[in-house]
């Protein structure tokens, strides 16, 4: 049912496979701490615009915003952009462009609470969620179409996977 919702539904979809009462117990007067899933694609900022413009935005207390920089292995061996030397300069244009996002967002919301993370992974929606575990976040927020077709079949669709595999709620934005 989760997938035919995210695939045809017309609007965002917060979707939750947990128990949601123990969810609604643990944040019931609490604000939300967010991991925000970016990927530099008009998919999250079409996601972070729904945030900003949604009563959720006054429910939030931080965002972590989290680019998760693909390191592809096929038969073992890495084929990625780690491998090339500008790796380094090109994850820091990444951070920079991160950072720019995050700031733009607390000037809009000052009490809001921002830090930004790239992580270097094979798996984005097992590094996004395993992150959110490990630092207690209530929720993820993701795009729903980050990256192209080719993309999607090749890697898989990380809202998607996050959906069937988040230990928290997920908002899939449109």
């Amino acid at each position: 049912v989760s997938d035919g919702v995210i695939h045809h539904a017309p609007c965002s979809v917060l979707l939750y496979r947990g128990d949601a009462k123990r969810w609604a117990a643990r944040t019931k007067d609490k604000p939300l701490d967010v991991v925000f899933g970016w990927d530099d694609s008009p998919s999250s900022t079409e996601a972070l615009d729904f945030a900003e413009s949604s009563q959720l935005m006054r429910s939030i207390q931080s965002i972590d915003f989290i680019s998760c920089l693909q390191i592809n292995v096929y038969y073992g061996m890495s084929h990625s952009l780690a491998m090339i030397d500008y790796w380094p300069k090109y994850k820091k244009v990444i951070e920079d462009n991160l950072r720019r996002i995050a700031h733009a967002c607390q000037e809009k919301h000052s009490k809001l609470q921002t830090k930004v993370v790239v992580l270097e992974s094979t798996d984005t929606a097992n590094s996004l969620n395993e992150y959110t575990c490990e630092h207690k976040k209530d929720m993820i927020i993701v795009g729903s179409k980050g990256k192209g077709a080719l993309d999607r079949f090749l890697l898989g669709s990380v809202s998607n996977r996050l959906v069937h595999h988040a230990d928290c709620p997920v908002l899939i934005a449109l």
